[in-house]
């Protein structure tokens, strides 16, 4: 295929070709020069010869103000972001303002300041851009170059950015005991959200996630509406199963201590069979000694035809991180004292500590507070290996936010599992990642729902060329009734998608990386096997058909529901529906019953349905 590309020069003089016809040529390569006939009339770099005096850099001269800090590193300075951290210019800027409204206004400004540069560039070729530019601002070449430089420092800008998102509102309530959301600062997250490109994937994540925390109801109105629900429940049990506290399983933390006691043991009670909901909880006994509420309960794994072994549990509210750490000793004694010498193979039991006093714990003391806990648990290791301890739990609120969540688990030897970080202590066996860790190497993801996570798993068995596989994958769970009925499986999907959506726009993602879907239903269905999978059939025909487009757009080659299915006799039989795309055929539904192992709660054996059972006669 031949081309013919004029070059135009817009001076007259003699041309000279650097390569013959036919050479093999390379993006870069001179293919000719211009010998003008005037070469006064083109401006020429020349070597400078003069003194440039440069002001001494001090960290003094650069930082004294961290507003005009944070302005320089936005601007391309990426000195100055190590002449001081981050932490100290955004705490430092939080200090300087007056108000909550103030601090979101200066936070906006410093939005729109990175926006009024990528905007340029986003989405355009960077050789495009300044030749436009230049045309554009050539009695102004001043702003060209510090458009560039700007934006040569994308990197260095972004973190600065993303730092700033990311503290903004802990700062904000830790300082003035609210989250401000003002117009400008609302304006600016929209301008930021909407840059096109890959690159500011991070970005329009943080940006869309502090925009629909806005939108959520006040913590004030959700607290007392929590709070008139449990004053008004006389059946905890069922309040705990039913869908009235969907929203506010972890706002629940915030009524550990209440002054109320009935609310107080009511939401540790509510807030146990609710984290349990999956499990069978036999029985739970909520007490107050000296101020300090303890839970004890006893439950088995759900959804299996042998109970497997009696587990049991206990919950401790202490005053704060110090008087947990002073009290761990005595809460092992006295549940040992309970529970006695395990006698399975694998431990079974669990405890879980949580801080009444509500204490934000940002990226800075998150380390401290990780760091402690290991510390507290560690002194009682020899007990709890004995007792069968399998995870020690840390739930520890934070004022007008979601609780953080720390596990300790046995098989890592009682320490921090960063992969369970901020997740409700059975998320990981409802989740099943031991699955993906099995196969992949696991990395974590933002997510706007509480009840879903994203991860990046990169496959360990890699043995070809090139960088190894990689997919997406979602899982969450419901509490949901309607997930069998068309609308029901329609929001549920919708929101999937989102979730992905979100997620391919990390710059870790490539193009050729696939997602999966994977949801746990915690709600039992009360139908045959052979009814819920024509039902998943004809709901999935249903969803593939509006919704192929942005399926295939976000290359979903496989969807994975599991429920209960309730016999008329009370029992529950697990039973996982898969849409795969594995075997050739865009998303084949099929399905299988699992019979998990009593004591581990993970599926050792199928038993495939319908026709992939048959296939598997034949």
């Amino acid at each position: 295929m031949k081309m013919i590309m004029p070059l135009k020069a817009t001076e007259s003089g003699a041309i000279k070709h650097e390569l013959s016809a036919g050479s093999i040529i390379a993006t870069g390569d001179l293919l000719a020069s211009l010998a003008l006939k005037d070469p006064s009339k083109v401006k020429k770099i020349e070597a400078f010869d003069g003194k440039f005096d440069i002001v001494p850099a001090t960290p003094e001269f650069f930082v004294a103000d961290p507003v005009t800090a944070l302005e320089n590193v936005i601007d391309g300075y990426e000195r100055l972001s190590e002449l001081r951290p981050l932490e100290e210019l955004v705490q430092g800027l939080m200090k300087k303002c007056s108000s909550a409204d103030e601090a979101a206004n200066t936070v906006a400004t410093l939005l729109q300041r990175f926006c009024a540069v990528e905007s340029v560039f986003a989405g355009k070729v960077q050789d495009d851009v300044n030749q436009a530019l230049v045309k554009d601002k050539k009695d102004a070449l001043a702003e060209v170059v510090g458009l560039n430089m700007a934006h040569s420092q994308f990197t260095n800008r972004q973190n600065a950015i993303l730092f700033l998102l990311r503290q903004f509102a802990s700062l904000s309530i830790a300082q003035f005991a609210e989250r401000p959301m003002t117009d400008e600062l609302s304006a600016a997250l929209t301008t930021l959200e909407s840059l096109e490109g890959k690159e500011y994937g991070s970005l329009k994540i943080e940006a869309s996630s502090l925009i629909r925390e806005a939108s959520v109801e006040p913590f004030s109105s959700r607290k007392e509406a929590l709070r008139e629900t449990l004053s008004n429940a006389d059946d905890v049990a069922q309040l705990a199963r039913g869908t009235t506290i969907s929203s506010g399983v972890d706002l629940l933390s915030s009524f550990f201590t209440d002054s109320d006691s009935k609310i107080a043991q009511k939401s540790i009670e509510t807030f146990v069979r609710r984290v349990y909901r999956a499990h069978n909880v036999l029985n739970m006994e909520v007490t107050e000694v000296d101020g300090v509420y303890t839970a004890n309960f006893e439950f088995n794994l759900g959804g299996m035809e042998e109970p497997g072994p009696l587990r049991k549990g206990v919950m401790v509210v202490a005053k704060d991180e110090a008087d947990a750490v002073a009290k761990f000793p005595s809460i092992v004694d006295s549940f040992s004292a309970k529970i006695g010498a395990n006698t399975y193979d694998s431990p079974v039991n669990v405890i879980h500590v949580a801080y009444g006093n509500p204490a934000i714990i940002g990226t800075d003391a998150e380390a401290s507070t990780i760091a402690t806990a290991e510390a507290m648990v560690a002194k009682e290791k020899a007990k709890l290996e004995s007792m069968g301890i399998r995870a020690v739990h840390i739930i520890a609120p934070q004022p007008e936010m979601d609780p953080r969540y720390f596990s300790l688990t046995s098989c890592d030897d009682y320490r921090e599992d960063p992969l369970r970080r901020d997740m409700r202590p059975t998320f990981y066996h409802l989740l099943e990642l031991n699955r993906l860790l099995d196969n992949y190497d696991v990395q974590r993801m933002n997510s706007v729902a509480r009840n879903t996570q994203v991860y990046l798993g990169v496959e360990k068995s890699n043995t070809g060329r090139g960088p190894a596989p990689q997919s997406v994958f979602l899982r969450a769970l419901s509490h949901s009734a309607d997930l069998t009925t068309p609308s029901g499986s329609t929001r549920v999907l919708l929101t999937a998608l989102d979730e992905l959506d979100r997620a391919v726009l990390d710059e870790r993602v490539t193009a050729t990386t696939s997602t999966r879907i994977f949801l746990n239903l915690l709600s039992e269905v009360e139908t045959s096997t052979d009814e819920a999978l024509e039902t998943f059939r004809s709901i999935l025909g249903q969803l593939q058909s509006r919704y192929a487009t942005r399926l295939l757009r976000l290359k979903v080659d496989e969807i994975e529901v599991k429920i209960r299915v309730k016999g008329a006799d009370g029992s529950l039989t697990p039973l996982r529906l898969i849409a795969s795309s594995m075997s050739g055929k865009w998303l084949k539904a099929d399905a299988y019953l699992e019979f998990p192992d009593p004591v581990t709660g993970v599926t050792s054996q199928f038993c495939p349905l319908g026709e992939a059972g048959e296939d598997d006669a034949k």
